[in-house]
């Protein structure tokens, strides 16, 4: 479903979403049709305050990969919980009139919240918060809906943690979401020039932070836990960490720096993790 949803996803956004992110000449809130289709979208030189000014075409890319990746967040969060072709009806108009809007108010200089001040460099509002909400209005509907047309063993059943059956891949995609993150918060800069370079060396330590942080907080938790209640987690030793918490916490470290990657310096970030 993921593959779908990406493939699906990139067409209103290049299609469509070029005409309300991407256009300087239009309100704050939307843009114009100036752009729908690709139209007129060929070697216009456009950027932001952040780089050099690059061919319209190659924002259109770039900023068309940051709507797919963005839906493929909400897809996590919604796989087993609704039917393929919902999400997918669901998921279109979801980055045609919620995405895209949102992408259009941070980054565009046309934009209310950019004219605002508000710094978002590489996508803490426009990724970030759009798909967590997104996600958690989501999981509000589905118990509500849950309960009329489901059992309470059926619900439990979709709503259970599901423990990870296969480190490796868990640890093979941490690498793949880590070295990708260079090209988010890097190529953010629109440009090979010291903006882009910090932003890189302040993503590497965040995650690198967020992952010794990570096992630090297992390790402590499941210390505390041994000591007060003489418990002893199934399959563990007590005060010992696993490769998934350094994961999760590598994730949360790269999240917490997007939308600052490009506007501090390197070692206030491991302080702020």
């Amino acid at each position: 479903m993921a593959s779908t949803d990406y493939t699906l996803d990139v067409t209103p956004a290049l299609n469509f979403g070029v005409n309300t992110t991407a256009q300087e000449i239009a309100v704050g809130f939307w843009g114009n049709s100036d752009g729908i289709a690709l139209h007129n979208v060929l070697a216009r030189p456009v950027g932001n305050k952040l780089g050099p000014k690059i061919p319209e075409l190659v924002l259109v890319l770039y900023q068309g990969m940051f709507a797919c990746f963005t839906a493929s967040l909400v897809c996590g969060a919604v796989i087993r919980k609704i039917k393929p072709g919902p999400f997918l009806v669901f998921i279109f108009l979801w980055s045609t009139f919620a995405y895209d809007p949102i992408a259009r108010w941070s980054w565009n200089p046309q934009g209310w919240s950019a004219q605002y001040g508000v710094l978002d460099f590489a996508g803490g509002t426009v990724v970030h918060i759009s798909s967590a909400s997104s996600v958690a209005a989501y999981t509000l509907f589905f118990k509500y809906w849950a309960q009329k047309s489901y059992s309470k063993e059926q619900i439990d059943s979709l709503i259970e943690e599901q423990p990870p059956h296969n480190i490796t891949n868990v640890v093979l995609g941490t690498l793949f979401l880590w070295i990708g993150w260079f090209g988010f918060n890097g190529g953010s800069a629109l440009g090979a020039n010291l903006r882009a370079v910090s932003a890189c060396v302040s993503t590497h330590l965040a995650a690198c932070a967020g992952g010794v942080c990570g096992i630090l907080m297992e390790w402590m938790w499941e210390s505390l836990e041994a000591v007060q209640a003489d418990y002893q987690p199934e399959g563990k030793t007590p005060g010992l960490y696993s490769i998934i918490s350094f994961c999760n916490g590598a994730v949360a470290g790269l999240v917490a720096i997007t939308p600052a990657a490009g506007y501090v310096r390197s070692w206030p970030v491991i302080l702020k993790r």
